[in-house]
C-alpha cells in the first residue's frame, strides 16, 4: 500500500475510532465494506478530502465555530462512515460497487446526511439515484462529479425536510437540460394566503391537502412564497444531479445553480452579497461558495489534505492555498499551547498568502489570529495593515458581490476600541483597496459612517479620501458621504463633501442643462443654495450627490436630479439655512415623474428645527408650486412634505428654492 493510502487509512481510523469500525463489521456486509473501503486509496481520499462533516442543515454550529466550517469531525465522520457502509451493503444494483458515479454519490449522501437521516431514508434516496442513472434521467454532467460536487447535489433538508415521495414527484415533474432549471420556480404561484385564507407563515397553509400530496406538489398546486419557490426549483435540479444551493436572505430565500457552460455559479432568484447559503463547505456568505470551488477543484488538495492529517499545516497551506481546515487546526494548536510570538507571526504570513484564493474565508481566520496572538495594539496595527494589502478583490469572481465592509472592515473596528488606532489605519485602509473598484467604493462609504462625526472629523476624513483618490487615480462614489453629511444636519460637513466632489476632477459633477430658475424672486435672494438638505428617508432611487442641486437655481441632467424618499405616510425634505432669515417666498419643483405622489403638499417653517408651523398647502397636482408671503416669515428651517397619512408612498422633488433676506 502506498504511503498516502496508509496515511489516509490511519487518519480515518483514528477519527472514527475502533468502536465504530467494530460496529460496522458486525452488520450485514460490514466486513466486506471495511476491507474494500480501506483498500481503495481513491475512495478514502474522496471521503476524507471532500469537506468537513458538519454541514447537515439540521446541525447548527456552536458559538465557538462562528460559521459552521471548523468543528471536531470525529462524531460526524463516524456517522458518515456507518451510513456509507449501510448504503454499500444495500446496493441492490451494483450502482455503488460498479460505477464511480454511484460511489461518489453514495459517499456524498453519507457525508451530508449520515448524522440526521435514518438508514431506510438513506437507502431509499440512493435507490432512486441508481434508478435514474439506469433510465437516463440523471444529467450526463452528474456522471463526471467527484464526491465534493455530489455533496452540492445531496443537500436534502435545507430548513424544510424533503420526503422521498417529494423527491420522486419533483424528479418526474421536469427533466430538462442543465441550463433550463433557472426560473423554474415561477411555475409555482406566489401566494401568501391559501384559498381558505390561511397564512403561509402559519401551520395550516397546506393542511387540507398534506395527506394526499407531497410537499413539492403542494408548492406547485397550492403555492407558497420565497422559500417554497426557490426550494421547488432547486430540488428539481438536484433530483437530476444538477449542483444547486438554496440560500436565505433577509425577508426571502434565493438559490443558485452551477453554470457548466461558464464554469461558475449562476445567480438565480435574487442572489446578492447578503445571501447566506443553507449548505456550504466553508466560510459564510455567497462569496464563500465560489471560494471553496477554487480550493476543491485544485488537484493538489489531496496531497494538501494528507499533509494536514500528518499535522504539517504550513506545508499543507503552501501545497494548496485556501486549505482553511489546515489553517484552523494550526490555529488551534498554537492557541492550545500558548505559542511564542514568532510562531504566531509565521501563521499570520501563511494565512495572508492564501488571500488571493479565498479572501472572504481567510479574513475570518485572520481576525481570530489577531485576537488569539495577544499582540500589543501597535503590533496588531502592523499585522492588520499587512492583511489589508494582501486582501484584493477578484473582479472576475463572485467575490465582487461580497461586501468588503462587512467581511473585513467591521471586524477591524471590533479589534480596536480607541479612535486614534482607527485614524492611524485610515490611510492604509484606503490605499490598500484603491485599485479594487467595488471594494474601494465600499471602503469609502464605510469610512463615511465611521469617521464623519462632526465637522472636524469630517474634514480630516475627507482630506484622507482626497489624498488617496488623487494618488491612486481611483474614482469616488460620493453618495454615502453626501448622505452621512445630510443625516448629520451639519452645514459645514455638507459643504465639505460637495466641495471635495467639485475639486476632484475624477468625480463626474452633475451636468447642467442650461435651464435655470431665478436667483432673485419674491423680493428676496436665493437662500437655499447656501444651506443643506435633510430628508425623512432614502431609497434605492435616491442619489444624495444631487442634494445640493435640489437647493440651487440651475437645473441638472440625470435621473437622480431629485431627492427620493422611501415609502412613508409622512415623507419630507427639509432645507436648513445657515442662520435665521426672513423668508419671502418658496418655489417647489416637482420631479417630473409620478407627479401625483407629492399631493397634497405642505410647507412648514421653524426657527429651532423642532417647533414647526404650517404656512402653505395645496391639493393641486402641479409641476411647480409657488408660495409668496405678504409679510416675511422668520425661519431657519423650511420643511416640504406630503400631508401626514394622506397616502403611503414615495416622495420626490426636483427643487426646493427658498428666497428671502439673510439675518445672519
Amino acid at each position: 500500500m502506498k504511503i498516502y493510502a496508509i496515511a489516509l487509512l490511519v487518519a480515518i481510523q483514528a477519527l472514527v475510532g475502533e468502536k465504530t469500525l467494530d460496529e460496522i463489521r458486525s452488520r450485514e456486509g460490514g466486513e466486506k465494506f471495511v476491507h474494500t473501503f480501506f483498500a481503495d486509496e481513491e475512495w478514502m481520499a474522496e471521503f476524507a478530502s471532500s469537506g468537513p462533516m458538519n454541514t447537515s442543515p439540521f446541525v447548527k454550529p456552536s458559538e465557538e465555530t462562528k460559521g459552521a466550517y471548523f468543528v471536531d469531525a470525529k462524531k460526524r465522520m463516524a456517522a458518515a462512515l456507518k451510513a456509507l457502509a449501510h448504503l454499500s451493503a444495500h446496493d441492490k444494483t451494483g450502482f455503488i460497487a460498479k460505477t464511480k458515479t454511484g460511489r461518489n454519490a453514495a459517499t456524498a449522501l453519507a457525508l451530508n446526511h449520515g448524522i440526521d437521516f435514518d438508514d431506510k431514508k438513506l437507502a431509499d434516496i440512493m435507490d432512486l439515484y441508481a434508478a435514474w442513472y439506469e433510465d437516463g434521467t440523471l444529467a450526463d454532467i452528474a456522471k463526471t462529479y467527484d464526491t465534493r460536487q455530489w455533496r452540492e447535489v445531496m443537500t436534502f433538508g435545507q430548513n424544510a425536510p424533503l420526503g422521498v415521495d417529494s423527491l420522486v414527484w419533483i424528479h418526474d415533474f421536469a427533466n430538462l437540460p442543465p441550463n433550463m432549471y433557472r426560473g423554474l420556480f415561477w411555475l409555482c404561484t406566489y401566494r401568501p394566503f391559501n384559498c381558505f385564507g390561511a397564512s403561509v407563515q402559519g401551520p395550516d397553509y397546506y393542511t387540507p391537502w398534506e395527506k394526499e400530496l407531497s410537499i413539492q406538489e403542494l408548492r406547485y398546486r397550492v403555492g407558497g412564497v420565497c422559500g417554497a419557490l426557490s426550494k421547488f426549483a432547486s430540488h428539481c435540479a438536484a433530483s437530476h444531479g444538477i449542483r444547486t444551493v438554496t440560500a436565505g436572505q433577509p425577508g426571502h430565500c434565493a438559490f443558485t445553480i452551477w453554470d457548466e457552460e461558464n464554469d461558475r455559479w449562476t445567480i438565480d432568484y435574487n442572489v446578492t452579497a447578503h445571501t447566506n447559503p443553507h449548505f456550504i463547505l466553508g466560510g459564510k456568505g455567497f462569496s464563500a461558495v465560489e471560494e471553496q470551488d477554487i480550493y476543491f477543484r485544485n488537484p493538489k488538495r489531496y496531497s494538501a489534505e494528507r499533509l494536514r492529517m500528518e499535522g504539517r499545516y504550513e506545508e499543507s497551506m503552501k501545497e494548496c492555498p485556501g486549505n482553511w481546515q489546515a489553517a484552523y487546526e494550526w490555529w488551534l494548536e498554537l492557541k492550545d499551547r500558548n505559542a511564542a510570538k514568532e510562531e504566531w507571526l509565521k501563521f499570520g504570513a501563511a494565512v495572508r498568502g492564501c488571500f488571493a484564493n479565498a479572501p472572504c474565508e481567510g479574513w475570518q481566520l485572520y481576525m481570530r489570529y489577531l485576537r488569539s496572538a495577544k499582540f500589543s495594539s501597535e503590533e496588531n496595527l502592523v499585522e492588520v495593515k499587512k492583511g489589508l494589502y494582501a486582501f484584493k478583490e477578484r473582479e472576475a469572481e463572485t467575490v465582487e458581490r461580497a461586501y468588503f465592509d462587512e467581511i473585513a472592515l467591521d471586524p477591524i473596528l471590533d479589534l480596536f476600541h480607541d479612535d486614534e488606532s482607527m485614524w492611524q489605519l485610515l490611510p492604509d485602509i484606503l490605499s490598500s483597496q484603491s485599485k479594487t473598484p467595488s471594494f474601494y467604493a465600499q471602503t469609502v462609504n464605510w469610512g463615511s459612517k465611521i469617521y464623519m462625526r462632526g465637522p472636524e472629523n469630517s474634514k480630516r476624513f475627507l482630506a484622507a479620501v482626497e489624498k488617496s483618490a488623487k494618488e491612486s487615480g481611483a474614482s469616488l462614489d460620493f453618495s454615502a458621504m453626501a448622505l452621512e453629511a445630510s443625516k448629520s444636519a451639519d452645514i459645514a460637513m455638507f459643504k465639505q463633501v460637495f466641495g471635495l466632489m467639485e475639486r476632484i476632477s475624477l468625480q463626474k459633477v452633475p451636468e447642467k442643462t442650461g435651464h435655470s430658475w431665478p436667483t432673485e424672486a419674491y423680493g428676496g435672494v436665493l437662500l437655499s443654495a447656501d444651506g443643506m438638505l435633510k430628508t425623512s428617508s432614502t431609497s434605492q432611487w435616491d442619489d444624495p450627490t444631487f442634494y445640493k442641486s435640489v437647493l440651487e437655481a440651475e437645473e441638472v441632467k440625470g435621473s437622480g436630479q431629485c431627492f427620493h424618499t422611501d415609502k412613508e405616510e409622512h415623507p419630507w425634505g427639509c432645507v436648513m439655512l445657515p442662520g435665521s432669515s426672513d423668508i419671502t417666498g418658496i418655489t417647489i419643483v416637482n420631479s417630473g415623474t409620478c407627479v401625483w405622489r407629492q399631493n397634497p403638499i405642505e410647507i412648514w417653517l421653524s426657527e429651532d428645527g423642532e417647533n414647526f408651523a404650517k404656512v402653505y398647502q395645496s391639493e393641486e397636482k402641479l409641476n411647480e408650486w409657488k408660495c409668496a408671503f405678504d409679510t416675511p416669515k422668520k425661519a431657519k428651517y423650511v420643511m416640504v412634505c406630503r400631508r401626514e397619512k394622506a397616502k403611503n408612498d414615495y416622495f420626490h422633488l426636483k427643487k426646493i428654492l427658498v428666497y428671502g433676506k439673510k439675518l445672519y
